[in-house]
């Protein structure tokens, strides 16, 4: 990528693997060493795609700042650029020629919110459209309740489970209940690596598609929204061995059900 004038990027996929922290130290030779590690707090869910980061004007050189312990994506000494994020408040610096990241063109009204890219205003992608992370189908597996802190699997004697969805990582989820006690289900829009925090804020039209097989041998009493996730009514009556299939759409903080089809 060539920023050329351009003051700002976007990105094109998570980049939390990308969004370094440059320091310098003194080794045991007395010679200036350069080590690189990631941003504390940069998460999936803190760097999603698309977001709007704008250049501070430090930049690193290969042949003029030392470059000796690397980290994430970054393996050997490159020419950096730093970037601010309005959004998350977090800084650091990225590879500019790395496809994770597309110039940006702040062309726009002056009302427009440039963190986000403005209303109803799609990103600039600078040619590099077709790099944006495409539609993607997982399994979402179940959880004990609790929210706690690291996830401890669905334990099939009790009757209530949590599923986590990232939809920064993919916008179909398929759940299959399998033979168990449960009669309650909870949806969460969340990171299941971090199930205790809310997405701060979700790319605005953007569809998540949730299919849900019934294995479980009972009738699920209610499925229920949690996280982002908003359900125009629980789903209630549930029998086993029937399926039913539930779209949501953003409106940038929330995922709102726009159909719902079944249970069939």
């Amino acid at each position: 990528m060539a920023l050329g004038v351009s003051k700002s990027v976007v990105s094109t996929q998570a980049f939390n693997n990308e969004f370094y922290t440059y320091t310098t130290s003194l080794n045991s030779n007395f010679q200036r060493v350069g080590t690189f590690s990631l941003v504390s707090g940069a998460s999936v869910s803190v760097c999603p795609a698309n977001r709007v980061l704008h250049l501070t004007g430090r930049k690193l050189y290969p042949d003029v700042n030392p470059m000796n312990t690397f980290v994430g994506a970054l393996s050997s000494p490159k020419f950096l650029v730093s970037v601010y994020d309005p959004i998350s408040f977090l800084s650091g610096f990225i590879d500019p020629t790395s496809n994770t990241f597309a110039p940006f063109d702040q062309n726009l009204p002056n009302f427009f919110d440039l963190g986000r890219a403005g209303s109803n205003v799609a990103p600039s992608l600078g040619g590099q459209g077709a790099l944006v992370t495409q539609p993607n189908a997982l399994t979402a597996p179940l959880y004990n309740t609790g929210l706690p802190a690291v996830l401890v699997p669905y334990v099939t004697t009790t009757t209530a489970a949590d599923v986590f969805m990232n939809v920064y990582t993919a916008n179909f989820f398929g759940i299959t209940i399998p033979t168990s006690s449960l009669t309650t289900l909870n949806l969460y829009a969340r990171d299941p690596a971090r199930p205790r925090d809310a997405f701060p804020s979700i790319p605005p039209g953007i569809y998540v598609t949730v299919y849900i097989v019934n294995g479980s041998g009972n009738t699920i009493n209610a499925i229920s929204a949690g996280g982002v996730f908003v359900l125009t009514s629980a789903i209630a009556s549930f029998l086993t061995g029937k399926s039913v299939l539930v779209t949501f759409v953003s409106e940038g903080s929330r995922l709102l059900e726009v159909s719902r089809n079944g249970p069939f």
